[in-house]
């Protein structure tokens, strides 16, 4: 049995072998080494299984699934799986800059907090730099649900950090297809726990003509609202979730 790893980094693939061995490659030159990588492929065809099993790096496992349950599902059952007091979060199309996970864990036990997101890069699908304006500038000890609520800050799922106790206690990602699991994830988090919020960008998003998007985004991000509404909260967060939600 190999040591306990500090962190679990879960990544969910689906036929992107070429992004993924970047995604990889990424992880693999973290300046903290203590993790483990569970790499969980919703039966892609390109030869994505090969490829991680060629890795030769102790530290990685593939979790093959037989069948095609969606991104949410990939998630937990990384989760589940998970041997780290922290879980991580990359997808397969997305990279971390090298001190990522050094600079979250240090932030995390510097303020004593659960949770962790931070500022991202946006790159084209050659990796060139699209975008590098600060998300998360505006956000401090300020009111960090009311600023994910109204969009004004984004926490990408490819820059969470939370404690594997955190994340069982939620429930981890909801897998209704209908939402947008890794938003309501975050509005959960962000309701009850106080995040500490990195003003660096840690990873590159990639932006390509695969990646995800869905016609009735608006419809599920409505729905996101519902859900938070439904669990209560203060009346300045209801309302500002009913007004996203109208908009919506």
């Amino acid at each position: 049995m190999t040591p306990t790893p500090v962190v679990s980094i879960i990544v969910p693939t689906l036929n992107r072998r070429t992004l993924l061995a970047l995604a990889v490659e990424s992880i693999q030159a973290q300046s903290f080494a203590n993790w483990e990588l569970l790499i969980v492929d919703d039966r892609s065809t390109d030869g994505t299984a090969p490829y991680v099993s060629g890795i030769g790096d102790s530290r990685v496992h593939l979790i093959s699934r037989t069948d095609i349950r969606g991104i949410a599902s990939a998630r937990n059952e990384g989760a589940q799986r998970a041997r780290g007091a922290w879980l991580a979060f990359l997808d397969s199309d997305d990279v971390w800059k090298p001190h990522k996970l050094a600079t979250q864990l240090a932030a995390l036990e510097r303020e004593g907090r659960e949770w962790t997101f931070s500022d991202v890069d946006t790159v084209d699908e050659q990796g060139g730099l699209l975008d590098r304006r600060s998300h998360v500038a505006s956000v401090g000890c300020g009111d960090v649900l009311g600023t994910l609520l109204t969009t004004q800050v984004g926490a990408s799922i490819s820059t969470l950090v939370v404690s594997a106790r955190l994340f069982g206690e939620l429930g981890g990602f909801d897998p209704d297809p209908a939402l947008p699991e890794d938003y309501d994830l975050v509005l959960r988090l962000a309701a009850g726990h106080e995040p500490v919020v990195v003003r660096e960008a840690l990873a590159s998003i990639r932006i390509h003509g695969a990646r995800r998007v869905n016609d009735d985004q608006y419809m599920m991000f409505a729905l996101a609202y519902r859900r938070f509404l439904g669990r209560g909260g203060s009346r300045r967060h209801r309302r500002l979730a009913h007004r996203m939600r109208s908009g919506h």
